[in-house]
């Protein structure tokens, strides 16, 4: 399955209504595709002009914004029609600065047993590969704080950490091999734009939060047990190889006991899927070890071989002589 697949996995997009959050220029549904509207932080026009020089992002494909979330919450800005029976965000969750109050807000447009796909970034295998994984305080206090942009402490944590690596790279390892303090270099930058925050206050874009499959699991799963939660663990596509991102599918759920076994078998999942993924990685490293300590072995027998038969070639030229002589008499 490709990504879309995986994010409109038993949808009918055709005869049901949904949401998209942030599409940019690249929506997953088209309007002549269903019944879908788009939601983001600003108005089309600003968000082209915005990305006018990017040369990432094609600003004549920026679909015409339906709904601008950002003052006002996200059923005031849906006004009358918001019961949908899915939402759908790729690369968006871990933009927003008060996490429970984005999924909250999502919950309140959603109908009964509807659901909310998520593509989400895998920090092992991103630009955020330094950092930790968010927790449940961190959450807390951002939800607590009512965050409507990047706090001080999430723009440091995700600048400071900021280091870009080919993600092939970081799954073959190079995570363990960076410079112990590389951090240092992007200090003075990183205070520098925490004080355009509380200074001018600048809303300066950055990762608030980061994870990976089991750690969301688990965030999820404590957000539930708080009572911040409403959404069940639907499904689930871990991170594959050489990729940077996974899946999710959250349902709209009141029943607490089932959001949370499904939030705590997926992350048990998840991590008995990690802990084999690393078993059969030691497996392999040992056996390519071994395959390599043989290869030396054989060249250097080799190159043992050659030096003998060198020492002996004198040996054997004399012995073809004293042959020839003994033949001509």
């Amino acid at each position: 399955m490709d990504r879309r697949e995986k994010l409109l996995a038993g949808l009918d997009v055709a005869r049901q209504s949904g949401i998209e959050v942030g599409p940019l220029d690249h929506p997953l549904i088209l309007k002549s595709q269903g019944g879908i509207s788009y939601v983001d932080y600003a108005d089309a026009a600003y968000l082209r002009e915005k990305y006018r020089e990017d040369p990432n992002v094609v600003p004549a494909n920026i679909p015409e914004t339906d709904a601008v979330w950002g003052d006002k919450t996200l059923a005031e800005a849906l006004g009358a029609s918001h019961a949908f029976d899915y939402a759908v965000a790729s690369h968006v969750v871990e933009h927003v600065p008060d996490l429970i109050a984005w999924l909250e807000e999502l919950h309140s447009v959603l109908k009964p047993g509807a659901t909310l796909r998520l593509a989400v970034p895998d920090r092992r295998y991103t630009f955020d590969f330094m950092r930790h994984d968010s927790a449940v305080s961190e959450a807390v206090t951002a939800h607590v704080l009512r965050l409507r942009a990047p706090s001080p402490g999430q723009l440091i944590d995700s600048a400071l950490n900021h280091h870009v690596v080919d993600k092939r790279e970081l799954w073959a390892g190079a995570a363990e091999r960076q410079p112990r303090y590389s951090r240092v270099g992007r200090l003075q930058h990183s205070v520098g734009c925490a004080r355009m925050i509380i200074e001018q206050g600048v809303y300066i874009d950055v990762h608030c939060w980061v994870f990976t499959p089991a750690s969301f699991c688990e965030l999820m799963e404590q957000l539930v047990a708080l009572g911040y939660l409403r959404f069940a663990c639907e499904r689930l596509w871990d991170t594959e190889r050489d990729a940077d991102e996974f899946f999710v599918v959250l349902r709209t759920s009141e029943d607490r006991e089932e959001c949370l076994e499904s939030w705590r078998s997926e992350g048990e999942a998840v991590r008995a899927g990690e802990r084999q993924g690393k078993v059969i990685a030691a497996i392999k490293e040992a056996a390519e070890a071994s395959a390599r300590l043989q290869a030396e072995q054989i060249a250097a027998l080799e190159q043992r071989f050659i030096a003998l038969e060198r020492r002996a070639a004198p040996l054997a030229w004399l012995a073809r002589q004293a042959l020839a002589r003994v033949r001509g008499r």
